[in-house]
């Protein structure tokens, strides 16, 4: 590249220090993008004082749009959490039209090379509105994960009518979003071939769909915190976002109420430990002396690396996990579903437990728990796993990749 590129990234997620995967990502690709080029940060969520420090170490400038300064912000948030557990979609719009505004403004006033959308699953209407402005802009629309596949996974669990029909109109609504979107962005991102798969059969757009992995920065992991006051082992470790209806609590609760029991009887001693935020709200009627129910911590990392296993249960959803990411950044042996796991190169019996069942899923965890030889080895081998395949400079060279794509179009 004759000059460094002046990407101008907009996200409506941003948060130090990053704990749910959207944040996670957005961290990660600001550090990987801030290695190819310059960037100018559009930030359309409340940001404190200690983001807006943290994030200004790898750009050149930092702004808050108009509806991350509006205290009513927080009551969106609330309102769309209960819409994705009703209706499995927002209720309201997080971005407005000021925000748009404002994210034209400036892209007048930089003039970037390139808007990066991150977070792009709720980023569709500010790609519309600035295409529609300014065709010339060459846009990234950045996505964690296939939310419509996400939405339909559900099905199978339901068994109400009125919500199977719901789940599928939500899906129609979001494949709709995703297949304007496609069409409608320079370049879409896929955290795995198997998203990508998804992409380029929307529209045939095999060259604009492009990989950017979910990564972490490795160095993150690299001191051992305390563990928690109390911590009880042989320790069990699940985490993620909740919310009612969530694939988190479903995950949850096949875990403790099918699988946990099976492994009490070859290890009574055994304790889970389910951290999150929301946690706590929706498993407030768990009363298993062998569960703690954490609620928000300020970071999973405590109970990461002191753990002797990390969970990954989920039944639906769809992207892939930071959670294994961040257990093999801990040299961490993980139990997930082949579900839980797609997308990541990653053996069963080398590098992860997998298992679907729930006899399976009990198996493994008493195996690693009893087997401390295959716990260290599965750990070891995820954590190599990790650091060749899913460090920022990992991403990094894709987002090179990315950036050479669009500069080929001009």
């Amino acid at each position: 590249m004759s000059h460094a590129k002046r990407i101008l990234y907009s996200t409506p997620v941003l948060a130090y220090p990053p704990q749910s995967g959207p944040a996670l990502r957005v961290a990660s690709s600001i550090k990987a993008l801030a290695q190819v080029g310059e960037i100018y940060l559009h930030c359309r969520t409340a940001m404190s004082a200690s983001t807006l420090a943290y994030y200004s170490r790898y750009c050149v400038r930092v702004w808050q749009s108009p509806s991350g300064r509006q205290p009513w912000h927080v009551m969106k948030r609330i309102a769309n959490r209960v819409g994705h557990s009703m209706l499995r979609r927002d209720l309201v719009a997080l971005d407005g039209p000021r925000d748009h505004r404002d994210a034209l403004r400036l892209c007048q006033e930089i003039v970037p090379d390139v808007v990066w959308l991150g977070h792009g699953q709720i980023s569709y209407e500010l790609l519309r509105y600035l295409k529609n402005t300014n065709a010339k802009l060459k846009i990234v629309l950045d996505t964690d994960s296939i939310w419509s596949r996400y939405v339909l996974r559900e099905l199978p669990f339901v068994a109400k009518e009125g919500r199977r029909r719901a789940i599928v109109r939500a899906a129609e609504a979001k494949q709709e979003e995703e297949r304007w979107g496609t069409a409608l962005a320079d370049v879409t991102t896929s955290v795995s071939d198997v998203d990508a798969r998804y992409y380029k059969e929307l529209n045939g757009a095999e060259g604009r769909v492009r990989l950017f992995s979910n990564v972490i920065d490795v160095d993150d992991y690299k001191a051992v915190p305390p563990a928690p006051a109390c911590f009880r082992r042989p320790a069990l470790c699940l985490a993620g976002t909740f919310w009612p209806g969530s694939p988190m609590e479903d995950a949850s609760r096949w875990l403790i109420d099918h699988v946990l029991p099976l492994v009490k009887r070859s290890v009574p001693q055994v304790h889970l430990y389910v951290i999150g935020r929301g946690s706590d709200r929706v498993l407030a009627d768990v009363r298993d002396q062998a569960v703690t129910v954490t609620g928000r911590v300020n970071s999973v990392l405590p109970f990461l690396f002191h753990c002797d296993a990390s969970l990954v249960p989920l039944r639906f959803e769809s992207g892939t996990r930071f959670k294994i990411l961040e257990a093999g950044a801990c040299r961490k042996p993980v139990v997930s579903t082949t579900l839980g796991a797609e997308g990541l190169p990653v053996e069963h019996g080398e590098s992860i437990m997998l298992a679907d069942s729930v006899e399976g899923f009990a198996e493994a965890i008493i195996r690693v728990l009893l087997d401390r030889d295959l716990a260290e080895r599965l750990g070891g081998n995820l954590g190599r796993v990790v650091e060749r395949q899913f460090s920022i400079d990992a991403l990094a060279r894709q987002a090179s990749a990315v950036l050479e794509y669009l500069g080929s179009l001009a």
